[in-house]
């Protein structure tokens, strides 16, 4: 009989008299239990930020992405990553300073994938917005499209951040 790998929800988890219990290989990120409160609210704020300054440029300024698809569509495509990231850093603000494979992937490794891929979306758009305003800067308010450009810069940083928290403070693999 041929086994399958195990999904990820379930490595290291085994059912031992009707209960099921972790016995696989637990990680911590590189940072003192004090400091992981900090660290799991920094994550928290920049993806919250992020997220409050997308829509709020979103809703208010720019003309650009509303009529080109090569503003518009990064930017808009930017919500499943989105929640995704909604998502990881949910699963970061759950784990506990010892985390199981489960609390990784459910946590560090969704950070990881969507933080790479709003990067790309968020930085299309912006590219996307500079061509845009150099074709049509004299039709069209310019102060809009630079408020949105600066959010959009803005949303930028906050994925640095993440980037920067995600380089600084690794998951390790604790020893047994």
């Amino acid at each position: 009989m041929i086994m399958s790998r195990t999904n990820w929800y379930f490595e290291g988890w085994k059912k031992q008299g009707g209960r099921w219990e972790y016995h696989g290989v637990r990680y911590r990120f590189q940072a003192e239990e004090s400091a992981l409160h900090k660290l799991k609210a920094c994550y928290g704020a920049a993806a919250l930020a992020m997220i409050l300054i997308w829509l709020v440029c979103s809703v208010l300024w720019g003309v650009g992405k509303e009529t080109s698809a090569y503003v518009g569509a990064p930017w808009f495509l930017q919500i499943l990553p989105f929640m995704y990231l909604i998502m990881g850093v949910y699963g970061i603000l759950r784990s506990g300073y010892d985390m199981t494979y489960r609390d990784l992937r459910a946590g560090f490794f969704r950070i990881r994938i969507a933080k790479w891929v709003l990067l790309i979306l968020q930085a299309a758009s912006v590219i996307g917005e500079l061509v845009f305003l150099i074709l049509y800067h004299s039709v069209l308010p310019v102060s809009e499209e630079i408020l949105f450009m600066a959010g959009a810069c803005l949303c930028i940083l906050c994925t640095a951040v993440l980037l920067f928290l995600q380089y600084r403070y690794p998951p390790y693999q604790i020893p047994e």
